[in-house]
């Protein structure tokens, strides 16, 4: 597959170097989209509760300043879902081998040759994965700021209504 001179002298470590840190990367992907699951329910969560409150509310409950914080939560709401929706989207992962290569490779090659196509599949697999999950995370972290202001601003309305109620 290779010329002699570019060959791999370690070769199974590299092979099962590639493996494990494709694996890894796998787990990390998955990781993340787990963080963006529980961020959706929370992000879409408190600006339900929120209505749900206010729609029992009469009118000349809602005052000035927990009408300006529950502008500032819903704002905040939109841009955290825009993050969401933009960690969400980064979904373009390599799979690992391809399957119609590694048929027809396997029967014209021998191991040596094979385990060093497969090491190099992976890793630019692993490459590739690492980038995608990278900007995943870059996403969440940018949406959790914008979580926080939601959270404490439509609570804080909520909070501003009960107590001008007292």
């Amino acid at each position: 597959m290779e010329n002699k001179s570019e060959e791999i002298t370690a070769l199974n470590t590299y092979y099962e170097t590639a493996n494990s840190e494709y694996d890894r990367i796998n787990a990390f992907f998955d990781q993340i989209d787990n963080k963006v699951g529980v961020l959706i329910a929370v992000v879409i969560g408190v600006p339900v509760a929120t209505i749900g409150f206010a729609s029992q509310l009469k009118s000349g409950d809602l005052n000035y300043l927990a009408l300006a914080l529950g502008v500032i939560g819903i704002i905040s709401f939109l841009l955290a879902g825009y993050n969401i929706i933009r960690a969400i989207s980064a979904r373009h992962v390599k799979l690992g081998i391809p399957y119609k290569e590694f048929n027809r490779y396997s029967r014209e090659y021998d191991d040596a040759s094979m385990r060093e196509w497969v090491a190099e599949v992976l890793m630019k697999s692993s490459e590739y994965n690492y980038t995608e999950a990278i900007k995943k995370a870059k996403y969440l972290q940018t949406l959790i700021p914008f979580l926080v202001i939601e959270v404490v601003s439509l609570l804080s309305s909520i909070i501003c209504v009960l107590v001008s109620k007292l």
